[in-house]
Formats: structure tokens, C-alpha cells, sequence
């Protein structure tokens, strides 16, 4: 099924009203505020840290970047019937997303072994998957991401056997899409981070897709993988984003 990035008649007319917008959730670094449609939410892509001078100027450039990375993923996903909550950019830094009941997990995917992988397994650190490995983390109350089996989410109510299953596929699915946007463009999909939300009875995609949640590397020189190339450090931030998101959007 086709999934339109439409949204609706009041959820546009909301967007032209510039008056005070109505926090639904404040992130850490995106917030989303209610429209006068129950279905949609307005999501903001912002940057914390000190707000005054060139740095403001420098915070509006990096949450820009980060939704035009984000906006351009979600529309490519959208292009393989994968139903996100995205719907339409309206901004620079605003997206327009359904509504979704937020799933309280999120699923780590690795194709490289980054993070604890290594450690854990004993496995060459920064060495490529043959398969990716997928593992669900578990967001507590106390605010720990717990590592956790689908088993623990059936004992605690938390998701059915039915959408696990639509989360397995799905995780999948996205990782494949990705990966192959990335090799035509000779950059690896290291490793992502997903979280999903239910809508109409039916699994979606939710969050944002940025260097937040993704880790992306260059395979540009020959035979070499620069797993590292894209994780921001200090005031190269803007330069890796507007890097990263010239070679996500190139026409090939």
C-alpha cells in the first residue's frame, strides 16, 4: 500500500497561523507541537547549547541540516512502501508527522561491530557484519535503555507477538533500503537506530532519521572504510552535516 505524504486541509491551515504553537513533547534535541488536526504533530528540529551570537546563527544552520537529512531519508523510504510518520517539510527546520503512540523501544542495528559489540563478543572492533545484527533497547522509567528480548516486551504489555513481527520486518526492510542508497553513493551505513509507533492499527516509523540516529561512513577510497568519517566532533559539525547531506542527495 502506497503511503501519501499528504496532510490534511487543518493541519496545512495551522502551519500559516504563526501565533503560539502548543508543546505536545519537548526532546532533547526536537521538539513537536500539536496542529488543529488530532492526527498530525508539527516536528522541530533544534540544537541545545548557548544561544546568542554567531552560535545562535550556527544552531539554526546544524537543525536545518539535520531535517533535510531526516526529510530526504524519510521521502526515500516512502519511495519503497515503507509507511513513517513523515508527511511533508515544511520548513527549513519543521516537518509535519503523524501522530503516533510511541512504541517505548528502540531497535539498534548493526552492520559494523561499533559500540559494545566488540567487547561483548569478542570481535574485531570496526570489522563489517556479515549479517546485521538487530537489538531491541527497552526506554525505562528511570530514562536507562535497557537491552531486552522480545520476550520481556510480551510479559510487560509493552508489544504484541503481531508487532514485534511488524517491527522485525520493518527494521529490516529499512536497513536494506539505506544500505543500498549508501553504496551508490559510497558511503556505509555503520550502524541506526530505530523507534516505532502504532497508527491506525498499523506500524510506523517514528523519530527522525540524522547523524542522531545514524552513523554513517565513507568507502570512497578504495578498499578502506572510514567508519568515523561522519561522527560529529565540535566545530566541525556544520561541515560534516553539509557534507553528509550533498552525498546523501546526489542524483546518480
Amino acid at each position: 500500500m502506497k503511503h501519501q505524504s499528504q496532510s490534511s486541509p487543518d493541519a496545512n491551515q495551522s502551519i500559516a497561523q504563526e501565533g503560539k504553537r502548543e508543546l505536545f513533547l519537548e526532546g532533547h534535541e526536537t521538539n513537536f507541537y500539536h496542529t488543529p488536526d488530532a492526527e498530525y504533530l508539527i516536528q522541530e528540529f533544534i540544537s541545545n547549547g548557548q544561544t546568542n551570537g554567531k552560535r545562535t546563527t550556527k544552531k539554526k544552520v546544524m537543525s536545518a541540516l539535520r531535517s533535510s537529512i531526516s526529510g530526504y531519508l524519510f521521502e526515500h523510504l516512502d519511495g519503497f512502501h515503507i509507511p513513517t510518520h513523515y508527511v511533508k517539510r515544511l520548513s527549513e527546520t519543521e516537518i509535519m508527522v503523524r501522530k503516533l503512540d510511541m512504541i517505548p523501544i528502540h531497535v539498534r542495528v548493526y552492520n559494523y561491530c561499533v559500540g559494545s559489540i566488540p567487547e561483548r563478543f569478542g570481535l574485531k572492533e570496526g570489522a563489517q557484519l556479515d549479517f546485521p545484527i538487530f537489538e531491541y533497547y527497552y526506554h525505562s522509567p528511570n530514562g536507562q535503555a535497557t537491552w531486552v528480548n522480545e520476550h520481556h516486551l510480551y510479559a510487560m504489555g509493552i508489544a504484541t507477538p503481531d508487532e514485534c513481527k511488524q517491527i522485525n520486518r520493518l527494521s529490516s526492510k529499512i536497513n536494506a533500503v539505506l544500505r543500498a542508497l549508501c553504496l551508490r553513493r559510497k558511503l556505509s551505513l555503520v550502524e541506526l537506530q530505530l523507534e516505532f509507533g502504532r497508527f491506525k492499527g498499523q506500524i510506523y516509523l517514528g523519530d527522525d532519521l540524522s547523524p542522531r540516529t545514524c552513523r554513517f561512513g565513507d568507502t570512497s577510497a578504495e578498499k578502506v572504510v572510514d567508519i568515523n568519517k561522519y561522527i560529529v566532533n565540535g566545530d566541525d559539525a556544520e561541515g560534516v552535516y553539509a557534507e553528509l547531506l550533498d552525498r546523501l542527495s546526489l542524483k546518480i
